[in-house]
């Protein structure tokens, strides 16, 4: 093998761009592959478990990655009557209009959904930063490792799902949660989320369920 001629540097070898599963492999891009790449970099070279795992669980193939604008019919039509809820309507027509950006279909979801998951489906908003990617992808994650749309049945198990998934993203942030952050950010999600009927009594203050992948 010819060593590099002395004073001539070799080319540096930029590292691969990481592998993910989209929902919809037929309707992507480069922009968007590189958008996720800078999120996953993030998780990649987190000094935290919880980020390290997270990037593992992403690039083996568990989770199917893609853009809030490729939502399959049934999860747009999961997801808008979840908005439903905060008085944001979108009827079940406008999905043919989701990959119009224009359209009131797609203001609405990109502007009211940061992340949303269904069983191993996660789909993200295209304008957050790479540390909001990596944090959002830590929080949908732990939704998936929760099965949360199995259990997302009334104030109180929702609070669960959203309390559990939040305090994963402030593991990834590098925080160390005590008893006393979980009961503060269990009432903070209870407040933001709306879930007056929760019982908090019923949620541990370190959640109950899978943290880390």
């Amino acid at each position: 093998m010819t060593s590099a001629l002395r004073g001539v540097r070799s080319p540096v070898r930029q590292p691969a761009a990481p592998k993910f599963k989209e929902v919809n492999a037929a309707h992507t891009s480069k922009e968007f592959q590189a958008y996720i790449a800078k999120g996953l970099e993030l998780l990649r070279t987190s000094k935290t478990p919880i980020g390290k795992a997270t990037y593992k669980y992403i690039t083996s193939g568990k989770v199917q990655l893609d853009q809030m604008t490729d939502l399959t019919r049934a999860d747009f039509e999961r997801a808008t009557k979840n908005l439903g809820h905060w008085g944001l309507k979108v009827s079940k027509d406008e999905y043919g209009n989701l990959l119009n950006p224009k359209s009131h279909a797609a203001k609405i979801v990109n502007a009211n959904l940061r992340g949303y998951q269904w069983d191993n489906r996660i789909y993200l908003d295209a304008g957050l930063t790479p540390k909001q990617l990596a944090s959002t992808l830590v929080h949908e994650v732990n939704h998936v490792l929760n099965a949360s749309e199995e259990h997302y049945r009334g104030d109180t198990q929702a609070l669960l799902e959203e309390f559990r998934a939040e305090f994963a993203e402030r593991l990834f942030a590098g925080e160390k949660m005590t008893p006393a952050k979980g009961h503060a950010l269990k009432l903070k999600i209870m407040k933001e989320y709306e879930f007056p009927n929760a019982h908090l009594d019923q949620i541990s203050d370190i959640p109950q369920g899978k943290l880390i992948p």
